[in-house]
């Protein structure tokens, strides 16, 4: 055998290998590149007189919330927030940032909630809640917010916390409460007391369904507040700023005659080395988060891969604002403006035609979208909208609805109402049994007994958020207006007119949790990328869950 063939086939060798490769890079850059269905040809023109008119409209609106959340986020304001500092502890936004990964991706639920109360202004109805991540692992915090009178738990900040556990509890997601409560508001205590213990319960129930449960104590926690962090399965406390008790030294000295310090009565040493009610000591609050930190580390929570590989849409989310009115739900263009790639696979395209229904991805998340068009909801709209939920929960995907929905008019054919009434409560019915997570977001109006097949809360949406432009209302503004007029005649027109307006508001919503919140249009897309990132770790959660709860055991402090 000669060198010079040797040298060939060793040539030949190698650049086989080469060719090999090369296509064996290709396939792969081909298998990572991200798959889209056909893009929605954009059809807008920004530059119309309509277009610009509803658009700056909805930047005035946008700039109130603004304005509000701005407002919102200084707590009790700057001398309750001083008085906070000079006790040692520090604000919610540094809890926050001291216990999460990176707080800039925290999805707070609810940020306007308890504003315009009848007992007053509650900024955040004084409890932050939202999604955050420790070590990569999705949790849900619950943080009581001390320069909001003081943590005081009012009836907001109940329906806000029962609200947040029960996402927890539908998507198995670990709490992590931070405490720091002066307990209920007294003299509203017969709206708090007998729905308050739903909290414990929560706590309770999600242990034994092996959803962890972890309370920082560092400030006070008192009367039924000290059952949080006492049911919890590990409980970490700060020296000095913590306190556990269900009767504070107030209480003491008028009910025994003894005079005793919230540190000897209820301190971090005390209940860290006599009573056991606590069960990791921390000197400071920065290293309580520390320990929280360690302590969710310990839980060994799934791994989960995320989407990478995704398309953005072709068209600016900047549009959003200006492309939905009341009477143009506009939802094609909608849809391009937040899904991946801005493709869509539309089912049913030609029937039942005031609603869209279709599938596509977010994030690189499948999904299904079923959004309110030009039009009432038909029974053809409500069948066809009844036949992909279904679809969809057969296939496990995540439903999204957009809502924009105006009440139906009424006719007086008999038929016709009741074929509208009946196939509308077939889609009701299709939704409210349907177990696929779904979430829902109000770009317009949220109007008529109907809209409930959209996903409402009362549907059963893990998440509803709505924009600033959205309007509540049982019925429109104007047949209300003209049946209260009817019926009280001594009301003025005027007067009746503001109410209504008033209390259909968007931010009337938020205010009373009716939603989970306020989101800026052009924030909808990171916003429902964020849920559905949730969606996912729900599942290795519940397969966790599962095997961790067998016996259906409870944590109990012996």
């Amino acid at each position: 055998m000669s060198a010079c063939w040797c040298v060939t086939k060793v040539m030949h060798s190698r650049g086989l290998l080469k060719l090999l490769s090369s296509q064996a890079a290709s396939m792969s850059s081909l298998a990572r590149q991200p798959k889209t269905f056909q893009p929605i040809t954009n059809t807008v023109d920004i530059s119309s007189p309509e277009f610009l008119a509803t658009l700056n409209a909805n930047h005035e609106k946008e700039a109130k919330y603004t304005k509000l959340l701005e407002m919102v986020k200084q707590g009790g304001g700057s001398k309750a927030v001083q008085r906070h500092l000079q006790q040692g502890k520090l604000l919610v936004k540094d809890r926050l940032a001291n216990l999460l990964d990176n707080v800039d991706d925290f999805l707070e639920l609810s940020p306007t909630a308890g504003i315009g109360m009848p007992y007053g202004d509650i900024p955040s109805a004084g409890l932050v809640c939202g999604f955050g991540q420790v070590h990569g692992k999705d949790i849900l915090v619950l943080a009581n917010d001390g320069t909001v009178k003081a943590g005081t738990v009012f009836p907001i900040t109940l329906k806000k916390q029962l609200r947040a556990q029960q996402i927890a509890q539908e998507l198995s997601i670990p709490c992590v409460y931070i405490v720091d409560s002066g307990g209920g508001f007294l003299p509203l205590q017969a709206e708090i007391f007998v729905e308050g213990g739903k909290v414990f319960h929560n706590e309770a129930v999600m242990s034994s369904l092996g959803i962890p449960q972890i309370a920082v104590v560092c400030g006070m926690c008192t009367a039924g507040g000290a059952y949080v962090p006492t049911m919890a399965e590990e409980a970490i406390m700060v020296h000095k700023t913590g306190t556990i008790f269900l009767a504070g030294p107030p209480l003491v000295k008028a009910a025994l005659g003894e005079v005793i310090s919230a540190e000897e009565l209820g301190g971090a040493t005390m209940h860290s080395s006599v009573s056991g009610c606590v069960d990791h000591f921390a000197a400071t609050e920065e290293e309580s988060y520390r320990i929280c930190r360690d302590v969710i580390l310990s839980l060994d929570l799934p791994d989960v891969a995320y989407p990478t590989a995704y398309a953005d849409p072709l068209y600016s989310a900047d549009d959003l604002a200006g492309l939905v009115t009341r009477d143009n739900p506009n939802a094609h263009q909608l849809i391009s403006r937040i899904v991946d790639g801005s493709g869509f696979h539309e089912f049913k395209s030609q029937y039942g035609k005031s609603l869209v229904t279709g599938f596509a991805s977010i994030a690189g998340y499948p999904l299904g979208i079923i959004a309110n068009n030009v039009g009432d909801l038909t029974p053809d709209a409500s069948t066809k909208a009844t036949h992909f939920v279904q679809l969809c929960t057969q296939r496990r995907l995540p439903l999204v609805f957009l809502i924009n929905q105006s009440e139906s008019d009424v006719g007086n054919d008999a038929a016709v109402n009741g074929e509208r009434l009946k196939s509308q409560a077939r889609f009701m019915a299709a939704v409210a049994c349907s177990d696929v997570p779904k979430v829902s977001i109000v770009t317009g109006a949220f109007e008529g007994m109907s809209v409930h097949a959209m996903g409402s809360k009362a549907m059963g949406a893990n998440f509803i958020f709505h924009w600033p432009s959205a309007s509540f209302s049982m019925h429109s503004t104007s047949h209300l207006e003209g049946v209260i007029s009817s019926t009280h005649p001594e009301l003025k027109e005027e007067k009746i007119q503001a109410k209504l307006l008033s209390t259909s508001s968007s931010q009337y919503a938020a205010s009373n949790v009716w939603t989970d919140g306020i989101i800026l249009p052009q924030h909808t897309r990171s916003v429902l990328s964020k849920v559905l990132q949730l969606f996912k770790y729900s599942k290795s959660m519940k397969a966790l869950a599962a095997e961790s709860t067998s016996t259906n055991q409870i944590n109990f402090r012996m």
